[in-house]
C-alpha cells in the first residue's frame, strides 16, 4: 500500500476528517441507520483493507455517508485534491463503500488518476485490464470492471504506460463516463489532482468533492481550486479539533 493510500493516522485523537459536526451527524442517524457493526462485517471480504485498519475504514465510510447525505445523496461524485498526498484516493474508496454499503447502490469506483494509480492495490484487485485499455480500444468496458463486492465494482487504471496525459484527454473528449453511468446506480471517480489534465476530467463529474489536507495544503491553492470548481464541498483530511480558520470558513460557505 502506498503512502498516499494509507488511511490517515489520528494524532491527538481527532476525527480522520470532518465535513459535519456532531449535531449534524446525529440528525442524519435516523436517515442512514445505525450500521457500524454491519460495516465492519461488510468490509471484511476486502483483502486489501488489512484487518488492523478495518475499524478505521469503517469510520471513514461512516463519515463519507454523512457527507453524501449533506450533499443530497448524489449518485455520481468525483473526488479531487489540490496536490498529491492529501488522502484523495483513500476518501474516494470510502465514498465508494458508503455508496454501496450504506445507500445500497450498485457502485463503480473509477481509477482515473492514471499517473499514480493505487486503488486496485489497496482493494486487493487486479491492476488491469482497465480504463487505459478501454480508452485505447484494446478491451471492452464490461470485461474490465471487477466486482469486488456484491454491489461494488472497480474499473482500475489498467495498462497506462507513458500515455497518461493523452489517455485523460481521450476520456475528456469521449462518452465513456456516460457509459459508466448507465452500468451503475452510483459512480465514484478517483480524479487526478486538480491541475493540468485533471481539470478537464473533473468537469466531467456533476458533483465534485475537494480534499484538503489540514496543516499542509497551501491556502491559495485550495481557494483557487475551490473557485474553479464552483465552491465544491470540502473534506478536511487529517483534521484536528483545531481546524484552521480559513478551512472552517470554506465549510461554512458550503453548508
Amino acid at each position: 500500500m502506498s503512502a498516499e493510500m494509507k488511511p490517515p493516522r489520528r494524532p491527538r485523537g481527532p476525527v480522520p476528517f470532518s465535513v459535519v459536526d456532531n449535531a449534524s451527524r446525529q440528525a442524519l442517524a435516523a436517515e442512514l441507520g445505525d450500521g457500524e457493526a454491519t460495516f465492519a462485517h461488510l468490509l471484511g471480504p476486502h483483502a486489501g483493507l488489512q484487518a488492523k485498519q478495518r475499524e478505521l475504514w469503517a469510520k471513514l465510510t461512516e463519515e463519507c455517508s454523512s457527507a453524501l447525505a449533506l450533499m443530497g445523496g448524489p449518485a455520481s461524485v468525483g473526488v479531487t485534491s489540490c496536490l498529491r498526498g492529501e488522502g484523495r484516493s483513500t476518501i474516494g474508496i470510502a465514498m465508494g463503500l458508503a455508496q454501496s454499503f450504506r445507500y445500497g447502490r450498485t457502485t463503480v469506483l473509477v481509477e482515473a488518476d492514471l499517473e499514480k494509480p493505487s486503488l486496485a492495490k489497496t482493494l486487493g484487485a487486479k491492476a488491469g485490464p482497465g480504463l487505459a485499455d478501454v480508452l485505447r480500444g484494446h478491451a471492452e468496458l464490461d470485461s474490465c470492471i471487477q466486482w469486488i463486492g456484491k454491489k461494488l465494482g472497480l474499473l482500475p487504471a489498467g495498462n497506462v504506460g507513458a500515455d497518461a496525459t493523452r489517455l485523460l484527454a481521450r476520456l475528456t473528449a469521449g462518452e465513456l463516463m456516460s457509459e459508466l453511468v448507465e452500468r451503475s446506480d452510483a459512480l465514484v471517480v478517483d480524479l487526478p489532482p486538480f491541475s493540468g489534465p485533471g481539470v478537464g476530467v473533473a468537469r466531467l463529474c456533476p458533483r465534485i468533492v475537494l480534499v484538503v489536507r489540514a496543516d499542509s495544503t497551501p491556502v491559495e491553492a485550495a481557494r483557487r481550486a475551490a473557485g474553479e470548481l464552483e465552491r465544491p464541498p470540502v473534506i478536511i483530511n487529517r483534521a484536528s479539533a483545531d481546524v484552521p480558520r480559513w478551512m472552517r470558513s470554506m465549510l461554512r460557505e458550503r453548508r
